[in-house]
């Protein structure tokens, strides 16, 4: 058998920290700096105290154990290298505080505790998002008894990468203080506010376990894709006292008597909070006879995983009860882990008497309320408990009050002796209200014990809560620089001032934590209020640099009180809107304007062009004027910011004025005497449509044939005008009010068709209009009227307001039409007369308008005849 004494590392000079031992160095972490590759990471420990052959020595990388082999001779003396895979750096992820350790069992499994840790920066994984926060852990400690049994809230942070409708599953880690790991919490979230943080809430009951222990939180985004996304991790070192095994339970144990005449007895190991597969559970019951006798019964459970979680049940052989009538009993437990730490269990205590028990009630506490709780604010000088007369009650009895709070300063306990006067009736005790007030939010176990001679009898335990039935809720807390819940930077230069209003009834000694918690930066002040400052409004004021830095974000203003009295309350959220400073205002806007910034002078209308202008974070005073830069200059009247967007007017003649040229439009705001002038909108202004639009009148004389509109002469002189656009934007359209009076061709070509006035149009792509008026009176119309006498002919000419032509405007008329003449091969009648005849018949000159002869015929032959107008 070996025995050994000697600590490995030697033993811990500090009481104080029972988990860690100071004489062991802290570990160093190859390569140092930041890590940035899983591969090829060691640690190194130097030679330690006892440092002996055999000796196993376990790293915890960021609470990942690795076992190095045990060390031989040669090792002894030396520094011990341990490689840390490449897949235990992954699983650990990324970190500013990577927390790496170590300990040592020798091989009696004496047990060195864990060295002070290194703090390695690691970004070697894929971790993209930054560690959640715990804004009641600061300096990355939990103190569970500053949390008084409240959750601890977790933080995921806003992020670009954290979007609405995004799935966060947040893991929190645990360690237990002898390095063991516990199931880990779980929590999953749904994005559901943009650009806001993420709330969890771990429930405190998770923390008992791991007092002195240590807690990593960190998080997964699951995309919309199917991506996942991996936070870095926080570090917690929980502080706090550590979890105890709990006591053994002998069933039909009765207020701590057992029969030795009953069978079949079962003593229960309860679950304990690092139960886990493997473990080796010992239970130990050792007894003293009547006559002094020694009487054992130990027996070893190894066990699965289907234990775990559950009661570990031994039976207990009858003759091992039986062989302690009349004596007293120790009943405790051993837990051995599967990595040899060694755990006890609290002793059980009982008496083994044939005649057993006396089943005493518990305790009655006046004030308390039927659902157990119990207010400090309606005991006035002392709690009063009564013991009810019970059944043996006799002159000589001891009875022992105990009132059991969650500390020594909060646990109270006396006694009185039963005498004559006092027997059979109610025993009354006077609980000190200080011991009240010192279980706040807390529990407390109250029961009696009855001594009769050298047997003593519990009763049933009451448990009763401590908490304040009523409370005023706090105030929300308001900004004092701010309008309502909108904050404009301009006006918390010096700072931003959270008001907390009297209406908070704060007293001396009450500690308030105010916390400004924003998406671009948080803080959070502490303020430990003096008897000056109670009763009154608190104001506590955050840099200005916190309100530039969360300009445009949403930041949530909250206090915790911790009253004095142990009572914790939580304020509401004051969601503070801080408007976006003016660093950066966008360019302003032009209507009939585009992307390209081309201004089409047609397009505005005559009153001018309307400019708008909006900016994010408006102020409500500020004063807005727009400015026009291009053939000249012009600034518009100031207007006064409202909520909405502003419009201005810029004269169209500026823009005229500044056709084929570039121009800009920018907008100054004036903030408290300070002007911030926008981004510029850029722009080009068209040469507007150019067109000569002064009147013409075409007199010269042509003949014209409405009968045949398209067979056309050549147009003389002053019977044609040909006007070409330019400017505006090409191609053009050329258009006539009236094609019967004049017709224009695809080239601004006018030409006569009839006598009378008409418009000529011209037209751009973008629909710009330019006209012309022009009257026509040169113009006469031929008209074919058939055949017959040259009476006939003058009637028919007559009947549509015309004549018939001279000879010489027959000649005229065949000039420019020769032989293309369509109203038929033949001889036309003149209106001139080559000779009179006898009684009346007059000859006429008649002319062959498709060959150009002339002739002469009496009037009453029958001729083709043509009239004009």
């Amino acid at each position: 058998m070996v025995v050994k004494l000697e600590i490995p590392g030697g033993r811990d000079p500090d009481p104080a920290t029972p988990y860690e031992n100071e004489k062991l160095k802290i570990p160093t972490v190859t390569p140092s700096g930041v890590i940035t590759s899983p591969e090829g990471v060691s640690v190194t420990l130097d030679a330690y105290e006892n440092m002996t052959a055999g000796d196993s020595i376990f790293i915890y990388w960021h609470g990942i154990r690795v076992e190095h082999p045990p060390l031989t001779g040669e090792q002894l003396g030396k520094p011990v290298v341990v490689s840390i895979e490449k897949q235990i750096v992954i699983e650990a992820g990324d970190s500013e505080n990577i927390v790496v350790r170590y300990e040592i069992r020798d091989v009696v499994n004496n047990w060195s505790r864990f060295s002070l840790p290194a703090y390695v920066a690691v970004e070697a994984g894929n971790s993209s998002l930054p560690a959640p926060i715990a804004p009641q852990a600061p300096n990355m400690e939990l103190d569970l008894d500053n949390l008084a049994g409240a959750d601890v809230q977790a933080l995921v942070l806003s992020n670009p990468d954290i979007c609405t409708g995004d799935i966060i599953n947040f893991v929190m880690e645990r360690n237990t203080a002898e390095g063991i790991q516990l199931e880990s919490f779980a929590a999953s979230k749904v994005v559901q506010i943009p650009g806001s943080f993420v709330e969890f809430l771990i429930p405190n009951e998770q923390f008992h376990p791991i007092a002195q222990g240590r807690a990593r939180l960190k998080y997964t985004v699951i995309k919309s894709s199917g991506d996942t996304l991996r936070s870095k991790s926080l570090t917690l070192a929980v502080l706090g006292q550590p979890q105890q095994l709990s006591l053994p339970h002998v069933q039909g144990a009765i207020n701590g008597i057992l029969n030795p005449e009953m069978h079949n007895v079962i003593t229960q190991v309860p679950p304990y909070y690092f139960m886990a597969d493997g473990n080796d559970v010992s239970l130990v019951w050792i007894g003293k006879s009547a006559t002094g006798e020694t009487v054992m019964h130990q027996e070893i459970k190894n066990l699965n995983a289907d234990d775990i979680g559950k009661v570990i049940e031994f039976l207990i052989p009858d003759e091992k009860l039986s062989a302690l009538a009349g004596g007293s009993l120790d009943v405790y437990y051993t837990v051995t882990t599967y990595a040899r730490a060694f755990f006890k269990s609290p002793v059980l205590r009982l008496l083994v008497d044939v005649d057993s028990s006396i089943a005493l009630a518990s305790p009655v506490v006046d004030q308390l309320s039927a659902d157990g709780i119990l207010d400090p604010a309606d005991i006035k000088l002392e709690a009063i408990v009564r013991v009810l007369p019970y059944r043996t009650m006799a002159e000589g009895d001891k009875v022992t009050i105990y009132w059991e709070g969650g500390n020594a300063e909060g646990s109270y306990g006396t006694y009185t002796v039963i005498n004559t006067g006092t027997v059979n009736r109610e025993t009354v005790f006077r609980i000190p209200k200080s011991y009240v007030d010192a279980n706040l939010n807390g529990l407390v176990q109250v029961w009696y014990a009855v001594q009769q001679g050298d047997r003593i009898t519990e009763s049933d335990k009451l448990t009763i809560a401590i908490r304040e039935t009523a409370a005023m809720p706090l105030p929300t807390p308001t900004i004092k620089e701010a309008t309502g819940s909108t904050l404009d930077p301009i006006n918390a230069s010096a700072g931003a001032t959270v008001v907390i209003e009297a209406t908070a009834n704060l007293k001396t000694g009450d500690q308030v934590i105010v916390q400004w918690q924003g998406p671009k930066g948080s803080d959070t002040k502490e303020k430990t209020l003096t008897s000056a400052e109670a009763g009154q409004a608190l104001e506590v004021l955050f840099a200005a640099v916190l309100v530039t830095a969360n300009a445009g974000q949403t930041v949530s203003v909250s206090y915790v009180v911790n009253r004095t009295n142990g009572l914790v309350q939580v304020s509401d959220t004051l969601a503070l809107q801080v408007v976006s400073g003016l660093a950066e205002l966008p360019a302003p806007r032009m209507d009939t304007v585009g992307a390209d910034g081309v201004v089409t002078p047609s397009l505005i209308p005559g009153y001018g062009a309307t400019v708008r202008v909006s900016y994010p974070g408006v102020g409500a005073q500020d004063s807005v004027v727009v400015n026009w830069r291009g053939a000249s200059s012009h600034d518009t009247a100031a207007q006064v910011a409202g909520g909405g967007e502003l419009q201005f007017n810029v004269p169209k003649a500026l823009i005229s004025a500044t056709a084929g040229r570039s121009a800009t439009v920018t907008y100054t705001v004036t903030r408290a005497g300070e002007p911030t002038v926008s981004t510029a909108l850029q722009l080009s202004v068209r040469q507007e449509l150019v067109l000569d639009t002064s009147p013409v009148t075409l007199a010269g004389k042509i003949y014209l044939l409405p009968g045949s509109p398209d067979l056309l002469p050549n147009f003389p002189a002053d019977t044609t005008v040909q006007r070409q656009a330019s400017g505006g934007h090409a191609p053009y359209r050329y258009a006539s009010s009236n094609p019967l009076v004049v017709s224009v061709d695809g080239n601004g070509l006018a030409s006569v068709r009839g006598k009378g006035t008409a418009t000529i149009t011209a037209t751009d792509a973008l629909g710009a209009t330019k006209s012309y008026p022009v009257t026509v009176t040169g113009v006469i119309h031929c008209i074919g009227v058939g055949s017959g006498s040259f009476s006939q002919i003058s009637k028919a000419s007559a009947n549509n307001g015309a004549r018939i032509p001279t000879i010489h405007e027959l000649v005229e008329i065949y000039t420019l039409y020769g032989n293309r003449w369509p109203m038929g091969s033949g001889n036309y009648w003149s209106s001139t007369v080559s000779s009179a005849g006898i009684g009346g018949w007059n000859w006429y000159y008649v002319k062959n308008m498709v060959s150009g002869g002339n002739f002469k015929l009496k009037s009453h032959n029958s001729s083709l005849g043509v009239c004009i107008k």
